[in-house]
């Protein structure tokens, strides 16, 4: 009897409800273990920098325009921990301005897409 496990360990972080619930379940349904986050500082911990470990995630889906901690903010954070092969990061935002999807790459996101995201 085989074995159902995940294919790999995902953290959805954005202060939306309804975004990380929508996130999660079309995850969900293509096999992923989900883990989500309403914000910035709640990401960086369920990420875990201070420990230098390995991550415990495979990607983050990161928002960027949150009330507590921009995602940029958060996206340098764990770039100062991990590199984009250790930890790939998605920003998942709605906004399409070229000023932030140029800085989220100087940061070195690995991908943005703007919401509604068609999984």
């Amino acid at each position: 009897m085989a074995v159902n496990t995940p294919k790999a360990s995902v953290l959805v972080v954005d202060d939306s409800l309804v975004m990380r619930n929508l996130q999660k379940a079309a995850l969900e349904k293509a096999g992923y273990s989900v883990t989500v986050a309403k914000g910035g500082p709640e990401a960086l911990e369920k990420v875990g920098l201070e420990n230098g470990d390995s991550p415990p995630f495979e990607l983050v889906l990161l928002d960027n325009m949150m009330p507590d901690m921009k995602g940029l903010e958060v996206l340098e954070k764990i770039r100062g921990v991990h590199s984009g092969v250790e930890l790939p990061v998605i920003m998942v935002t709605a906004n399409d301005e070229s000023e932030d999807i140029v800085s989220a790459f100087k940061l070195q996101a690995n991908d943005y897409v703007t919401k509604p995201i068609d999984f």
